[in-house]
């Protein structure tokens, strides 16, 4: 038992030695260190050294639970994501190896980004067989059961929620980072105060960076994942393929799914699937709200191309009429983030090294001018001066 967990935890020492959280909003920086639990008795001890607080429970799954958690220093809420490792190596049985490796690769890509619109990491950590993740909060559950609760979503609003996807996954695609897992199901909503929703996606365990080879072109995948709903035709068929052409298939799919609540491609197995994909035939349902636009017939056209090589790239796509408004008020938004981040972090470096140094100017200055040959030369009194 003992060399199984030890095993474990060194596949994920890489990744949980040392770590940052990164609370901007509260300018707070507090580094983690990943710490023996010979020193603690209990897990609730070892989260209090973090500086967290579990709450509820609100969510399981077969090998992991998601906590309500309190940020002790600065009084943030987050989440956190409790995984067991031995059930996962127990569950994954042949596939053991790729389990792990995938929780590693989230933990690496996420440590990358920083995206309003993209869920945020603050810190990992091992204790005994289980690893916390902690993650930014969204408050409104996920987009596909938003959508299924609305029924259909208006196309103002599919406007708006697609250009927060299309400026995170054009972030993405920018660090060479492909998805490879796009869906409703993935894509968490934030309410405001202020009532307005944005989008935060998430798990990005079957994620890869994009690697290119002499020619500048990039070397194609070849696994066979993500769900069958959402798809490009070229990995259900089961041949090499650019991870980030089969993302815009999948964005396509998102944006009809909330116009429509239902999936263009629905057949009874993938092979009768990949020829509705293949013949390009799919069609409005009677549930959309209102009568679709010629632009955006001409959009999702353009992204459930089945040719990879004909699709829209996402250079093009966030140029297109239907959404060029909309996604630059998007982009506006995520500049003005990283401005207000860039700011905070300029502000608490100056107070860093600005609090030395006045330290050391103050303990010089002191030392410094009590020295005898700075005091003034007493003026001679007047009796001397007469004397003389």
């Amino acid at each position: 038992m003992s060399q199984r967990h030890d095993a474990l935890t060194r596949s994920l020492s890489e990744c949980c030695d040392s770590r940052q959280l990164n609370l901007i909003d509260a300018d707070k920086f507090t580094r983690f260190y990943q710490v023996p639990s010979s020193r603690f008795s209990n897990e609730t001890q070892v989260l209090q050294y973090y500086g967290y607080k579990l709450g509820q429970r609100f969510a399981e799954g077969g090998f992991s639970q998601i906590f309500y958690a309190t940020h002790t220093v600065t009084n943030i809420q987050v989440a956190c994501k409790k995984i067991d490792l031995l059930k996962t190596k127990s569950k994954a049985k042949d596939t053991d190896k790729s389990k792990i490796e995938d929780l590693k690769n989230e933990l690496f890509i996420l440590k990358k980004i920083n995206n309003p619109y993209i869920v945020k990491l603050y810190a990992h950590f091992v204790v005994n067989t289980n690893l916390f993740i902690f993650l930014k909060l969204a408050n409104s559950g996920t987009l596909a059961r938003y959508v299924h609760m609305k029924v259909v979503l208006k196309e103002r609003e599919s406007q708006m929620l697609f250009s927060q996807m299309l400026v995170a996954i054009e972030y993405i695609h920018s660090l060479n980072i492909a998805h490879r897992d796009l869906k409703l199901e993935n894509i968490l909503l934030l309410r405001h105060p202020n009532n307005k929703i944005t989008i935060l996606i998430t798990d990005f365990g079957l994620s890869r960076m994009v690697s290119y080879d002499t020619n500048g072109s990039v070397v194609m995948n070849r696994t066979y994942c993500g769900t069958i709903d959402y798809m490009a035709p070229e990995i259900i068929s089961e041949r090499p393929y650019n991870a980030l052409t089969a993302d815009i298939w999948s964005l396509g799919i998102c944006l009809y799914v909330m116009l429509n609540d239902t999936f263009p491609f629905e057949a009874k197995n993938p092979y009768y699937q990949l020829q509705l994909q293949l013949k390009h035939c799919w069609a409005f349902s009677d549930n959309v709200a209102e009568n679709p636009q010629d632009s955006l017939i001409h959009i999702l056209t353009l992204m459930l191309e089945p040719d990879p090589l004909k699709r829209i790239t996402i250079s093009a796509l966030v140029h297109h009429p239907w959404i060029v408004d909309e996604y630059l008020f998007a982009k506006n938004y995520f500049q003005n983030f990283n401005q207000l981040k860039s700011i905070q972090r300029q502000q608490l470096q100056q107070r860093q090294q600005s609090k030395p140094q006045q330290r050391f100017s103050k303990r010089f200055s002191k030392r410094f001018f009590k020295r005898p040959f700075f005091k003034k030369k007493q003026e001679a009194s007047p009796e001397k001066t007469s004397r003389k």
